[in-house]
């Protein structure tokens, strides 16, 4: 669940949301090869409510809702499908001589089959069987479902497939979900870090220094990555973009949509008001005694009988 401000018919409201994942385990008997490699591939479209109005049962009020998903026209969704996620853990391979399941629509399924680029195509007995090495799996080379336009789609875990691009980097925890020009992205915070900055308290990790300079996209349906770069000043950062440049792209390249749904990061919020707690006293004898040190508010969830 993530919480995100749209504009909503003509208003400029805060909202909920959460994408309708796949679940990487199938129930039951469903869970042959077929089907998670295959058939179950992709999570389709999301959740919207207002972050503060309910209805008179007062249940939420949705701004994007049902199969396929629906809303006000500033909030269509053409792209539905989640291909790259959170929860994407298994490979997929598409498209097949197998349809891919959509949604389900009464007593009938919904199908497609995937149009895309992203993933590598399997165009080869080699292609083929260095994937199912990889994989360790051998259903890759012996399937009669695949074709030379298949593409096998791995690393679709959002976390692991920016971490893999950059290791160099450090990642909020936290990646959320945003509606753009009918499209579904990921947004990610990265972070450049140091150790032995002069004169600063490392964190717990040994992070003595920290900037969030780089914002990440990912598309939802493709994969595509792209990083930009918001602070072109930080020093650490025009080392990494010196020795590759064509990693990075600068703010001003990301679509306008997009920036509108920029947030300050969570984690580097976290550390920053952890430091604040001892930092904000100014007078030295205070300081050093600890007299006002500040400790993080507690929230209190209180059980109502009924």
């Amino acid at each position: 669940m993530n919480v995100d401000r749209y504009s909503i018919n003509g208003d400029y409201r805060q909202v909920m949301l959460s994408a309708r994942e796949l679940s990487a385990e199938l129930p039951g008997k469903s869970g042959g090869w077929v089907n998670r490699h295959l058939q179950y591939t992709h999570g389709y479209g999301l959740a919207m409510c207002l972050a503060a109005e309910k209805d008179e049962q007062g249940g939420p009020v949705f701004s994007i809702k049902d199969l396929p998903p629906k809303g006000s026209p500033e909030l269509t969704v053409a792209r539905p499908e989640i291909y790259y996620g959170l929860e994407m853990t298994n490979y997929q391979i598409v498209p097949t001589g197998v349809n891919e399941l959509d949604y389900p629509q009464g007593d009938q399924n919904v199908y497609t089959n995937y149009t895309g680029h992203g993933g590598v195509l399997l165009d080869s007995f080699w292609k083929k069987a260095l994937f199912s090495l990889y994989e360790f799996d051998t259903s890759i080379v012996l399937s009669a479902y695949l074709s030379p336009q298949s593409r096998i789609q791995f690393v679709r875990s959002v976390r692991e497939r920016v971490t893999t691009l950059a290791p160099f980097l450090s990642y909020d925890r936290d990646p959320y979900l945003v509606v753009d020009q009918g499209r579904l992205y990921w947004i990610a915070d990265a972070y450049a870090v140091a150790d032995g900055y002069p004169y600063a308290e490392p964190t717990e990790d040994g992070i003595s220094y920290i900037r969030n300079s780089v914002k990440i996209v990912v598309d939802a349906y493709d994969g595509d990555a792209r990083f930009y770069v918001i602070d072109p000043t930080d020093p650490v950062l025009r080392v990494y973009r010196a020795a590759m440049p064509s990693l990075f792209l600068s703010i001003d390249e990301m679509p306008l949509g997009l920036r509108q749904h920029l947030r300050y990061p969570r984690d580097l919020f976290e550390i920053q008001v952890d430091k604040l707690n001892t930092y904000h006293m100014t007078v030295p004898q205070v300081f050093y005694n600890r007299e006002d040190v500040w400790v993080h508010p507690k929230s209190v969830t209180v059980a109502k009988r009924f």
